[in-house]
């Protein structure tokens, strides 16, 4: 899962409830970090409806996430990137899990991510869970 600051556009043509491509500008687009997956939220231009997706960069999409339902949304629906109730969810649950065990992983009290692969910094460095006195 990934984050994209201040990231909202509208949509540039109306989509089904069964569409798995989300039309966008290009430009709205291009900020999406190639092989990135981001929660997007779906809206009207009344804000009184909702659908969150899982997108790609290729703009393929995943419909009603988070207990939402795929719909229809008309051109011009707002699509924004803002944390959801699930993905909190997710992550102090992981946070959880691992303040329970210690950690996890073949290194002693590193990160794991949900298929329990040691998650590391750019440098390849493993993610270690620090531990208060």
């Amino acid at each position: 899962m990934d984050f994209i600051n201040n990231w909202s556009t509208n949509l540039i043509s109306e989509i089904g409830a069964g569409s798995s491509q989300l039309p966008v500008s290009h430009a709205a687009a291009s900020r999406l970090a190639a092989g990135g997956r981001y929660w997007m939220t779906i809206t009207d231009a009344s804000n009184s409806r909702w659908e969150i997706v899982e997108l790609r960069e290729d703009l393929s999409m995943i419909r009603g996430m988070d207990g939402t339902i795929a719909q229809e949304w008309a051109k011009g629906s707002i699509v924004y990137c803002a944390v959801t109730a699930g993905q909190l969810t997710d992550i102090f649950a992981r946070i959880a899990a691992l303040e329970a065990s210690g950690g996890g992983g073949g290194i002693d009290g590193a990160l794991v991510d949900v298929d329990g692969l040691i998650l590391a910094d750019q440098n390849g460095a493993a993610l270690l869970h620090s531990q208060q006195a």
